[in-house]
């Protein structure tokens, strides 16, 4: 017969042997998270890995899941997901044409009106080619000449006060600003904000490249270019130099030799009155004559000509996670701002967003935005920030919209070409982030059993390219899988 004490000797031997079997598949999982940190890649810097249940909020796996570090774009998660929160799952932004003053036979005694709403896809070729800038010019010239206006007395003015016009971020840097991803969310956006300058080099190394177009036109007094033909150079060296409102360009760098309208992207510097003027140019070319008077005594009640409604919520926290579109993460955080009826403007987003979160008791220690994109070099979040808000989304009612705005790995948008040929790929819903030093990755899986994880990857301050960090990094993704 077993005594007692014996029993409970033997009970606990099958406890500790149960339980330490589970130690060993997590310490294992540990243990070479360490090998990756101790690599001369990343020995200066930092890797951070927090693996959360999303269902019981179980921590299960947690390596420097305490440090704040730089998530650069997996930072669209948060507030993609705090969008479908805060401005709701049927949240659309509007744009209005609109008219003061009165219409006498064919002639606007008063001014034509862009009022925007901070819509990041108006005039986009993103969504449907038919709504492109283009086409969007044409149909609004089209709509006032169908209301029989041939003379408009006074002018073609933009209205962005929806937003304030601090329309960067504070810690954005220098060298941003003026390239594509560097765009400023201003109230009034167009053609997402993007300009392409076409220029043309000589077979000469050395030699000066010459602009050859920019689309769409811009209201600009002065190009200066710098870049040269290389050829030393494959692709894209040039950097564009503009700030908020400028009617100024720089190029500089290096393209390469005998290229024919080699094409580079930048940022509108001023895009409400980029938008004004390829109206005001489309409705010369409907015929209409605009005499840009200003009109005194005008009646300022402002007559609605046409609306145009924007592509759903969902569809823009896809195209924000899939193609990391900085603009549309800044414009949604801009709008979580105005729910209080106040200018749009990046500070109150935050402040919005971080009440938002913190009141669902979400882990905000260590937690610092200044942005909504992850651009700025200043955010700082722990994995464990990251996991808190992805599981307790993982709760919410818009969990499902939320979920399907994230890529599949190896199949879709930024993440297409990462593991494309493992057992993993499909498997993983994911989010990168890639900026100077850091490489990102956050998201779901399923694992084995069939519970739902959420996990935050962070590597900050590596030594070897990115491309290469990332191939490192998505060894963790097989693990992740495997984990019991």
């Amino acid at each position: 017969m077993v005594s007692f004490a014996s029993f409970l000797f033997i009970l606990a031997n099958c406890l500790i042997t149960t339980d330490s079997t589970a130690i060993i598949n997590r310490n294992n999982f540990i243990s070479k998270i360490d090998s990756i940190q101790n690599t001369p890649n990343l020995v200066n810097g930092y890797l951070a890995v927090s693996i959360v249940n999303c269902k019981t909020s179980e921590k299960v796996i947690q390596y420097n899941a305490a440090k704040s570090m730089k998530p650069a774009s997996t930072l669209k998660l948060i507030t993609t997901a705090s969008a479908f929160g805060i401005l709701g799952e049927n949240f659309r932004y509007k744009t209005y044409l609109e008219h003061s003053g009165t219409i006498k036979n064919d002639t606007l005694f008063g001014n034509v009106y862009v009022r925007g709403t901070g819509d990041p896809t108006l005039g986009s070729w993103r969504f449907d080619a038919n709504n492109n800038y283009e086409n969007l010019m044409k149909k609004w010239a089209l709509t006032l000449k169908y209301k029989n206006i041939k003379v408009i007395k006074g002018k073609i003015l933009a209205d962005a006060g929806y937003f304030s016009e601090n329309t960067i971020p504070d810690s954005w840097q220098w060298g941003d600003l003026g390239n594509y991803y560097g765009a400023g969310a201003y109230g009034l956006n167009i053609n997402e904000n993007l300009f392409s300058i076409y220029f043309n080099t000589d077979k000469s190394p050395n030699t000066l490249a010459m602009v050859e177009a920019i689309k769409p036109k811009m209201p600009l007094d002065k190009i200066i270019s710098y870049v040269i033909a290389d050829s030393g150079t494959n692709g894209d060296k040039v950097m564009i130099y503009t700030d908020p409102f400028t009617d100024k360009l720089m190029a500089n760098g290096k393209l390469p030799v005998n290229r024919k309208a080699f094409k580079v992207k930048g940022a509108i510097p001023n895009p409400p009155k980029t938008c004004a003027e390829m109206l005001q140019n489309e409705a010369v070319n409907q015929g209409i004559n605009i005499l840009n008077n200003d009109i005194k005594n005008l009646n300022e009640n402002k007559i609605n000509l046409d609306t145009v409604i924007s592509p759903s919520l969902f569809e823009i926290c896809k195209n924000t996670n899939f193609e990391s579109i900085n603009l549309y993460a800044e414009a949604l955080l801009k709008s979580i701002s105005t729910i209080n009826k106040e200018i749009g403007n990046t500070e109150k987003g935050i402040e919005i967003l971080t009440d938002y979160w913190g009141n669902k008791n979400v882990d905000l220690k260590g937690f610092t935005l200044k942005d909504g994109s992850g651009l700025s070099a200043s955010d700082y979040i722990t994995a464990n920030n990251m996991t808190s808000v992805l599981s307790t989304a993982y709760k919410e009612p818009f969990f499902n919209q939320f979920y399907n705005t994230i890529a599949l790995l190896g199949q879709d948008g930024t993440v297409k070409n990462i593991a494309k040929k493992s057992k993993i790929a499909g498997k993983i819903r994911v989010k990168t982030g890639t900026i100077e030093k850091v490489k990102s990755f956050a998201g779901y899986f399923n694992n084995k059993k069939g519970e739902m994880m959420c996990f935050s990857i962070m590597a900050n301050q590596f030594e070897s390219s990115e491309s290469a960090m990332s191939r490192i990094l998505a060894k963790i993704f097989e693990m992740m899988y495997e984990i019991k």
